[in-house]
């Protein structure tokens, strides 16, 4: 045995400290225990059925289909989202879940697993983790809460190192079959999802190139341009432990499957589009890759006031006016709770 090799006693697991020839006696001068947890396997799932450090491991009684069909993981690579599609014996559909594992020491131990709230809408077609590890969003572009096949994305938070669901965003538009969840993408503060079918507005525009561009009553009348099916993608901004809604992104060339790919990166995003012409005239799908770009540090939304929490009466034993030259109390005074 090489140095540092690792072996399996008594359902323990030992190193090497030092070359040891094969079949010499086992000796604890030489075989050190491993206390720390280790990646012994270097892959996932488990399925070995051993747990050397007593750790939990996904090994489902149905049969693993497709482990990693989508999988995520926070910027230092401390968590990792994977989702599991496993196949059940009684029945024509799968089922999907969601495993969250977390690196500990330098192993990744389950923590959490999240099942699908149905079989049948698409849970977990996208999934994306924010680069501090603390928010989920996972896609169900098919789900039909608002219109058929209109699609949502649920969001869970970390509470006390679980993850649970804390809200549920749907479309902007709400069109049917716009698959709103189709594909995510996670930066710093925000959350960008695409609706893969979804119509694009644009608004028409007129001498807006010259120093005086042309409105029509005063700006309350404006003409759009819908284009139908191109797939949209939109901006959530985070503010108070919510997402909310500031902005769609615009791409007046957009022709099929704007928002197919996503990459978020601090105030940058990239939209890929692998069918979308790159020129009207082109004949032939050559895709193409859309940069945005905002400046650091800002906000769609900011807030303009916000809730101050009031006095609890409760703690309030009276009042009273006090005369701080005698240091005496001059008199009681009711008060009134104005709440």
């Amino acid at each position: 045995y090489a140095i540092d090799s690792i072996v399996v006693k008594d359902n323990e697991l030992y190193q090497a400290q030092t070359n040891i020839a094969a079949g010499a006696e086992f000796n604890t001068v030489l075989w050190n225990k491993i206390s720390s947890q280790i990646d012994y396997l270097g892959y996932l799932p488990n399925l070995t059925g051993n747990a050397y450090f007593g750790e939990d491991v996904f090994d489902p009684a149905e049969d693993i289909v497709q482990f990693a069909d989508k999988f995520a993981v926070n910027k230092t690579g401390s968590v990792l989202i994977v989702k599991s599609i496993q196949e059940v014996s009684d029945s024509t559909e799968n089922t999907v879940k969601i495993l969250i594992y977390r690196l500990i020491d330098s192993k990744y131990i389950l923590s959490q697993t999240i099942d699908a709230p149905n079989q049948t809408d698409g849970f977990a077609d996208s999934i994306a983790i924010n680069p501090a590890g603390t928010v989920i969003a996972i896609g169900e572009p098919f789900n039909d809460t608002v219109k058929r096949d209109a699609g949502r994305v649920y969001i869970y938070r970390q509470q006390n190192n679980q993850f649970e669901m804390s809200q549920i965003l749907e479309s902007p538009q709400s069109e049917i079959s716009e698959n709103f969840g189709s594909s995510l993408a996670y930066s710093n503060d925000n959350l960008i999802v695409t609706s893969r079918t979804g119509d694009m507005i644009l608004p028409t525009t007129f001498d807006v190139d010259s120093e005086i561009e042309t409105t029509f009553d005063r700006g309350f009348t404006e003409f759009r341009n819908l284009k139908v099916d191109t797939g949209n993608v939109y901006i959530y901004e985070e503010l108070n432990q919510r997402l909310i809604f500031a902005e769609s992104f615009r791409y007046d060339d957009a022709t099929y499957n704007f928002g197919e790919n996503l990459l978020a990166k601090e105030n940058f995003v990239y939209v890929g589009m692998t069918d979308n012409r790159a020129r009207t005239e082109d004949s032939l799908f050559v895709g193409n890759v859309v940069e945005y770009r905002k400046t650091k540090n800002t906000a769609a939304w900011t807030v303009a006031r916000e809730l101050k929490q009031p006095v609890d009466v409760s703690r309030i034993r009276g009042a009273f006016l006090y005369n701080k030259r005698e240091n005496r109390i001059v008199s009681y005074l009711d008060y009134i709770d104005p709440i």
